[in-house]
């Protein structure tokens, strides 16, 4: 009965496994063709890069930080919509504008921590390529 259950488990623990590690290379992918889209786009030279991604991969960390707070604090209301309460309703809002706020107060941080390594130029070059490469990266993956 044991090797039964073994044999029902292990497929299933192997395609879990599989599937999250498809997931992380799929990150990897996306991040790496992220990394090559802003610099091109910016026109990083090796010295402005060398300087650039640790600052811009610190943001990335405090932004994603936010983010996982809002998703599981969000969470809660989007589980049942059709059950909340008006109170839930505004705390729901408020507390959207308070991550969206949060966020914010880190691009202005870090777009102080740019200025001292990149040219202001290259900074508005930076959020518009951010926003071309949301688009490039929605159109790729219609396409397919």
């Amino acid at each position: 009965m044991k090797k039964l259950l073994l044999v029902l488990i292990l497929p299933l623990l192997a395609m879990s496994v599989s599937a999250q590690d498809a997931k992380d290379v799929r990150k990897e992918e996306i991040a790496s063709y992220k990394v090559a889209y802003l610099t091109k786009e910016i026109d990083l030279t090796p010295d402005e890069a060398k300087k650039f991604w640790p600052i811009y991969n610190a943001m990335q960390e405090e932004i994603e930080g936010i983010r996982k707070e809002k998703r599981a604090k969000m969470a809660a209301f989007r589980a049942k919509p059709e059950t909340m309460t008006d109170k839930d309703a505004e705390i729901s809002i408020e507390a959207r504008f308070v991550y969206k706020q949060k966020e914010l107060d880190i691009e202005k941080k870090y777009s102080e921590r740019f200025k001292a390594v990149l040219p202001v130029k290259k900074i508005a070059k930076l959020y518009r390529a951010e926003e071309g490469f949301k688009k490039e990266l929605i159109r790729k993956i219609q396409d397919k």
